[in-house]
């Protein structure tokens, strides 16, 4: 979580107008564009194997041009697969937010690795299934997640300038690991229910419209 934090910190107000605009457009709007969010996660995702291919070439002397040549081609393929079977991209999400969340309460545990792994594969089988029996709600409840993961990574951006508001925030988050998924998941919760009553005001008003129709 450090680790994380500390990436957040380097990104700066612009990275912080970035994560927020990302975060709210998730958020709120989630259910209605999830086929280009998942699109958008397929390029993110290809961005970040790209840059972990790149560290390890580093860290053992390696040129940099395959890392990047295999980014390159992902940010191809991934998207395109995203756009071709958007059903399947969505799970996908799902299946990553999953794998994710069952890491949260682990984060001061000193766990073997394998069971972290079997507790979120576990937590990303039940996502996909979720996912396969409720698809709208599904994209509702992935892209409010992702929403409010976002909206927190923006404020912590913005309050890790020294000049800025957040000083007390930032020695927060830095003393205590659990700060920053529980500031997420209250605002993921939040960006999730607005999300479900503007998809219930959407049904209703599509019901009255159909049942006018009729008559």
């Amino acid at each position: 979580m450090q680790q994380v934090i500390t990436r957040l910190g380097e990104l700066g107000p612009t990275g912080a107008v970035v994560l927020v605009v990302a975060g709210l457009v998730y958020g709120l709007f989630g259910w209605r564009i999830v086929r280009y969010l998942a699109i958008a996660d397929a390029a993110l995702a290809a961005l970040l194997i790209g840059m972990m291919l790149q560290d390890c070439q580093e860290d053992n002397g390696a040129i940099g041009l395959p890392a990047w040549s295999v980014t390159f081609v992902l940010l191809i393929a991934l998207p395109w697969l995203a756009w071709r079977y958007p059903k399947w991209a969505v799970a996908a999400m799902a299946g990553a937010v999953g794998f994710l969340l069952v890491q949260v309460p682990l984060i001061d545990s000193d766990l073997p690795a394998s069971v972290y792994i079997l507790l979120g594969s576990l937590g990303c089988g039940l996502a996909m299934a979720m996912h396969l029996t409720l698809f709208q709600k599904t994209a509702v409840f992935v892209t409010g997640v992702q929403g409010g993961w976002f909206c927190v990574g923006a404020i912590v951006a913005a309050a890790s300038d020294p000049r800025s508001f957040g000083a007390l925030l930032c020695a927060a988050i830095q003393a205590h690991d659990y700060v920053f998924p529980v500031m997420a998941m209250v605002l993921s919760v939040m960006l999730i229910s607005l999300q479900l009553a503007d998809m219930e005001q959407t049904a209703g008003v599509n019901t009255q419209e159909e049942s006018r129709a009729k008559c």
